[in-house]
């Protein structure tokens, strides 16, 4: 029980961290207008992009399955306490949510749907695509392959689109992190301090 309070505690602080960048959960809006002559041009208002890199560096405690913070291996854990009893079912709602977001067949962007290579791009590889080869792991990014990332960013639209779904299931994602952490994390650190 005690490496288990631990590790409540990390995943608290680290959770908090996210409640910093406060401009990150604004909201996010993108332009579309058509210009003389037929071009398309658009234009995505997000915080900038400082700001994004920090988050995902924060979130990818989270998101990463082998890492401590991992939100699906922190949440059944508490499912599986007795102790926890009275957090189980506000548990099991966020890890719901959580994984309906992430599920390889969810594939709408704020209602929209993204293909790219003639297939509809899903949340998760999108969020995948961005953190890996567009800002964790560029090396792994192939200009010219016309696959993963280099799909996407061969159209401009294509890529602010998928640029609005990064930063979307990111917002999402954190919010209920921090939701969670409030609400459940904390709440179970004081119980266990009075005892």
């Amino acid at each position: 029980m005690e490496d288990l309070d631990k590790k409540l505690r990390n995943f608290s602080t680290q959770a908090k961290k996210l409640e910093n960048y406060k401009d990150f959960y604004k909201n996010i809006k993108i332009e579309i207008k058509e210009e003389s002559g037929g071009e398309v041009e658009t234009n995505l208002s997000t915080s900038s992009e400082e700001i994004l890199i920090s988050v995902l560096v924060h979130f990818r405690n989270f998101y990463m399955d082998k890492s401590e913070f991992y939100f699906v291996k922190v949440a059944k854990e508490i499912i599986e306490q007795p102790e926890f009893g009275s957090y189980q079912d506000l548990t099991s709602r966020f890890l719901s949510v959580w994984n309906k977001l992430l599920d390889p067949n969810y594939r709408s962007f704020g209602g929209m749907t993204i293909n790219v290579n003639k297939k509809a791009l899903s949340v998760k590889r999108n969020l995948d695509l961005w953190m890996n080869e567009g800002y964790l792991h560029t090396d792994q990014y192939k200009p010219g392959s016309q696959k993963g990332l280099d799909a996407i960013k061969g159209k401009h639209i294509l890529e602010q689109f998928s640029r609005f779904g990064l930063v979307d299931t990111v917002q999402r994602l954190c919010l209920i992190i921090i939701n969670f952490n409030k609400r459940v994390i904390e709440k179970i650190l004081i119980e266990n301090a009075r005892a």
